[in-house]
């Protein structure tokens, strides 16, 4: 398995989840997608918010892989 980096924006309001917000996830031993719960973990450590993960469905977001 590999490691990979995601850039995660959202596009659309959901819930808490604001249009515009972005983060970047860093994975280890995964090549896969970041799953819902690791996105709201990161956007509430970066935003200091209370996202619950079914707000962060991938239709939410522009997703792309940086390595």
């Amino acid at each position: 398995m590999g490691t990979s980096v995601w850039k995660l924006n959202a596009i659309k309001r959901n819930g808490r989840l604001e249009k515009g917000m972005s983060v970047e996830i860093f994975q280890t031993n995964s090549v896969n997608k970041p799953p819902q719960k690791l996105i709201a973990e990161k956007i509430n450590e970066k935003y200091n918010t209370k996202i619950d993960a079914g707000s962060c469905g991938y239709t939410n977001f522009e997703i792309s892989k940086l390595s």
